[in-house]
């Protein structure tokens, strides 16, 4: 059976529960595109993971019907299968993501050109309206902007796109809060864990997220950011530099996630052996799971289910065991990183 044939099961559901999350809750993220869900996935999924993240299901890309020559016309099919398998088995749910600081992922670009500031905020604000409001109620978390700033933490130009302010910005936060007025409502980006090392990026966004709350976007407490934390193994990441960085955002932000953590070890040189990547990835793993509890952060999500499922094997042209993506190997068996999870908390011993 098919990821999407099991995923469309559950299709008519609708969320009628009541949480109890472990804190921090751990995700996996799902493709539905993956040819095959087995059973022993399935198992793995259920027994481990209360939080499933829809991959790029949502991106409006995928949801924008084939063919259509702009934002107007949707298909939904992928994308509600796949919320409604996680509602059926009460999963905490993410939308990922409505933009993405990218010239291709802009709703206006479908089918004609970026004119203007005032043409984009009107596509965008459509798209949100459209996205949010069909599935008003149904997520916990909801992502407005993904990889939004750059290194030095300025506001990403591209192609010809130089005017984005914060001001916008908050305006798409405002409209997914004012569609969806249960949700959480926030940000997503990379490097903005380890305040050694990303210390720009992490400070800007505090300052945005002091932005949006100070003008009127949204309360503090709906306001949430993801650090999507695909950790490189190859560098030494300071378990007190993370700690810092979450505990940072933790002061501005209503709640931290690491939304789309795994560990590559093919960037390790030639010659590493795969217990020895195994032992980095697991090193790695420690320092960061030690510095999001400490921190308080809110949950986990992992970029995959096991090993198998790892989108790094068709970046790096690579496979297991020259790459250590996440807690289960490509047959759902534990290895050295798994037993890290328990750092978390007593409630992950059995892990």
């Amino acid at each position: 059976m098919t990821a999407r044939k099991l995923f469309s099961r559950f299709r008519d559901t609708r969320r009628n529960r009541t949480k109890s999350l472990k804190d921090p809750f751990i995700g996996a993220m799902l493709h539905v595109d993956d040819a095959d869900l087995d059973s022993e996935s399935r198992n793995l999924l259920f027994s481990k993971f209360q939080g499933y993240l829809d991959g790029n299901a949502m991106k409006w890309n995928q949801l924008l019907a084939d063919g259509a020559p702009n934002y107007s016309t949707y298909d939904w099919t992928t994308a509600e299968a796949m919320l409604a398998y996680a509602e059926q088995h009460r999963a905490v749910t993410m939308l990922h993501t409505l933009l993405w600081a990218k010239p291709t992922f802009f709703p206006v670009n479908k089918g004609y050109p970026i004119v203007d500031q005032g043409e984009r905020i009107v596509a965008n604000h459509v798209h949100i309206d459209t996205v949010v409001g069909y599935f008003r109620g149904r997520f916990d978390y909801i992502q407005v902007w993904n990889e939004l700033l750059n290194s030095t933490g300025a506001i990403k130009t591209f192609e010809d796109v130089d005017d984005l302010t914060f001001a916008e910005i908050g305006q798409n936060v405002q409209r997914a809060a004012l569609v969806d007025t249960k949700a959480m409502i926030g940000l997503n980006d990379y490097k903005i864990d380890d305040y050694s090392l990303y210390s720009d990026k992490i400070d800007a966004y505090v300052d945005l997220a002091n932005y949006l709350v100070n003008n009127g976007y949204i309360e503090r407490e709906r306001l949430f950011i993801g650090s999507q934390s695909h950790m490189d193994c190859l560098i030494n990441y300071s378990e007190a530099g993370m700690q810092q960085g979450f505990e940072r955002l933790n002061e501005v932000f209503g709640q931290v996630l690491i939304t789309e953590c795994d560990f590559t070890t093919s960037t390790l040189p030639n010659g590493t052996t795969d217990i020895q990547r195994q032992k980095a990835a697991a090193l790695v793993a420690s320092r960061l799971f030690r510095a999001a509890k400490n921190a308080g952060v809110k949950g986990i999500w992992f970029w995959g289910l096991s090993d198998k499922y790892s989108w790094l094997y068709e970046k790096n042209g690579s496979t297991y065991p020259t790459e250590q993506p996440l807690l289960f190997d490509d047959n759902n068996q534990r290895k050295l990183i798994t037993g890290n999870i328990s750092v978390l908390g007593p409630q992950y011993s059995s892990w």
